[in-house]
């Protein structure tokens, strides 16, 4: 199942997400966002500049400021060089044109102490923006793309993918394994037990039998204290996304015997994990983080 990406709206002078994507401006008195809004019945990319209260697009060759705009929902995102305009296949667009519906990316430069952001084509050889009256061209740029995906194979709870992920083991020696499901709509993370041919989330205080799983397999993942409890690293892995687009983390915590995975809460800094029919909050827990991803 593919995680789309998520644009939240924010009207102006709301607190910016702590899962708003970074524009990593040289500024050191403001922190700037990758964001988007719409102008004349374009979808642009636009910067988002909290203690501004505003955004700014560049279009036509003017700076245009918006007070209605959209943040993107990280983590799992990565700006990466483009050279001679070719694009990865991974490049984030902010939305297309209203003249032809061609599709606009996000595109990132500096200029003397600033980070600016703007639109690029896929046909586009150079990055180019309308800055302080002058039109200022790139060869070289960064384009916003996907961080490489986590691998979720699915399956049923009788069957283990070569690869899986291991969280560690329960009380009987079982191993218990990282998963997701879907819930109510929304894909969680999971505990999976494939020796006892079991499956659980937390929900609304009770733990959820699931039989139709996706598991995560592959290399290089490691559980990680974390460092803030309010903040989301940058290669932490998530099984999938809130309504409201914020990221739904894995992690795991050790409680009598048992090594349980399951849904971190940022907010409550606390992790909600699947337990003897229930769905108990812990604080103390660690983060399941890809070594090697360089996301946002």
């Amino acid at each position: 199942m593919e995680i789309l990406d998520v644009w939240a709206p924010l009207t102006a002078p709301r607190p910016m997400s702590r899962f708003a994507v970074k524009l990593d401006s040289s500024e050191a008195t403001e922190t700037s966002y990758v964001g988007r809004c719409s102008h004349d019945g374009n979808k642009l990319p636009a910067t988002i500049i909290p203690s501004r209260g505003c955004a700014i697009v560049y279009w036509n060759n003017l700076a245009h400021v918006k007070f209605d705009y959209e943040f993107l929902v990280g983590p799992g995102y990565c700006w990466t060089p483009v050279s001679n305009g070719t694009l990865p296949t991974n490049a984030v667009s902010a939305g297309q044109t209203k003249e032809d519906g061609e599709l606009l990316y996000i595109a990132k430069a500096k200029h003397k102490d600033k980070t600016l952001l703007g639109a690029v084509r896929a046909n586009q050889q150079r990055f180019s923006l309308w800055h302080e009256d002058n039109q200022i061209e790139w060869d070289n740029y960064e384009i916003l793309t996907r961080a490489c995906s986590d691998l979720w194979l699915p399956t049923d709870v009788e069957n283990l993918p070569t690869g899986a992920v291991l969280a560690g083991h329960d009380n009987d020696g079982f191993a218990t394994y990282v998963a997701r499901a879907m819930h109510k709509g929304i894909m969680s993370p999971a505990k999976f037990l494939p020796q006892k041919r079991a499956a659980f989330i937390a929900s609304d205080g009770q733990e959820v039998l699931k039989t139709e799983i996706e598991v995560l397999v592959g290399s290089n993942y490691m559980w990680q204290k974390p460092q803030k409890k309010d903040e989301v690293p940058s290669n932490a892995v998530f099984a999938g996304r809130a309504r409201d687009g914020q990221p739904l983390c894995v992690g795991r915590t050790y409680l009598r015997g048992n090594d349980i995975p399951g849904l971190i809460s940022f907010e409550r800094q606390c992790i909600i994990v699947p337990y003897q029919g229930r769905g108990l909050s812990i604080i103390s827990y660690e983060l399941l983080v890809k070594q090697g991803a360089d996301g946002l």
